[in-house]
């Protein structure tokens, strides 16, 4: 911060040398040294020249010399007794425009942008300066500038009130404006729908245009409220009410909820949970819903394939590339099979084994 009495101005203007000028010329006309009143006029008379050939500088195009024309005739027809309360009158005036000329000045710089990343496998959770939380799924990418929020994967948030300007999400085909309330987002790269679903309050959400030129709403928005889930695809926005959304933010709490969910999505979200490649050769088993609803807490993938199998009469096998879903009852690998059942001696059934 820098600048002369009464005027701040942002670290980065004096890189403007039309504004540096100007700086100058209002600190000689209104904080004079001792000078005769005569050069005074004539430094006066300079100023207002260099705004009317335009040199007051690209912060400060408020300062018209339209503006200072009136503000010099004014000057001029005031009695000389009264000439320091006329200079002190402009220099006020000068004042405000020049914080208004910060104001722009600061406006128009871009935000920068903090991004946050995870793998798969893993969570992360990014406190914002306003107290919002997010949290952010395995394999997602979040970028985060001012009050907007760019999402890749799936995230949760918990947005603080906000009684100013609304905070907007968005992915590739979707923006969601909000106020304060806690929803998810999801929408991975090779998904061709935005899921949003609100836990409290309400959100905007709308489908967007995502061009390499442009980026554009091309519907309008719709209020979901809580218990509310929106699916946006291409176009169009369908909101389905009555929804239980601790079931699609199960994540959150370390819980896998499938209800009548094909088979191989199962094994997509499965992959990216425990960052491995789970594959089903079989289409029909592919294709199987399954209906599961499991912690994950102290549960290796290992556990949750054998959940799997008995819920869907299959079995899992491993090769050099990771696991693979087989239809029917198999044999269990044998690294992973329980240790034989042996039976106990006299003294570990008394004092345990």
């Amino acid at each position: 911060m820098w600048g002369f009495p009464g005027v701040r101005c942002c670290k980065g203007m004096e890189q403007d040398a039309g504004f540096a000028r100007t700086e100058n010329a209002l600190r000689e006309v209104f904080y004079p040294p001792e000078v005769p009143e005569a050069e005074v006029e004539v430094r006066w008379e300079a100023l207002q020249a260099r705004y009317r050939d335009g040199e007051g500088g690209t912060h400060h195009r408020s300062l018209t010399p339209q503006g200072y024309s009136r503000l010099h005739s004014s000057r001029l027809s005031v009695a000389p007794w009264s000439r320091r309360s006329t200079q002190l009158a402009i220099g006020i005036a000068a004042t405000v425009a020049t914080v208004v000329g910060v104001m722009t000045y600061r406006s128009s710089q871009p935000e920068p942008v903090r991004r946050y990343t995870t793998a798969s496998g893993q969570r992360s959770t990014v406190r914002l300066a306003d107290g919002s939380r997010i949290l952010l799924g395995p394999a997602t990418a979040i970028a985060v500038s001012g009050t907007s929020i760019d999402v890749t994967g799936e995230a949760y948030f918990d947005i603080a009130p906000r009684a100013g300007r609304a905070m907007i999400v968005r992915t590739s085909n979707t923006a969601v404006r909000v106020l304060g309330t806690q929803f998810s987002v999801r929408h991975y790269s090779n998904d061709a729908t935005t899921r949003v679903v609100v836990a409290t309050g309400k959100v905007g959400v709308e489908a967007r245009s995502n061009h390499e030129s442009h980026t554009q709403s091309i519907s309008q928005p719709v209020v979901v409220a809580a218990s509310s889930m929106a699916e946006v695809a291409d176009s169009t926005v369908i909101v389905t009410n009555g929804v239980s959304a601790a079931e699609y933010i199960a994540w959150v709490d370390d819980r896998l909820v499938f209800k009548g969910v094909p088979l191989r999505d199962v094994v997509a979200e499965l992959n990216r949970i425990y960052a491995t490649d789970i594959r089903i050769p079989d289409t029909v088993l592919a294709k199987q819903p399954l209906m599961m609803d499991v912690s994950t807490q102290g549960k290796t993938i290992v556990d949750v394939l054998r959940l799997i199998g008995r819920a869907t009469d299959s079995h899992y096998t491993h090769d050099k590339h990771g696991y693979l879903l087989i239809p029917g009852s198999g044999k269990i690998p044998a690294e992973h099979a329980a240790p034989p059942h042996r039976e106990l001696s006299h003294s570990e059934k008394m004092y345990g084994e």
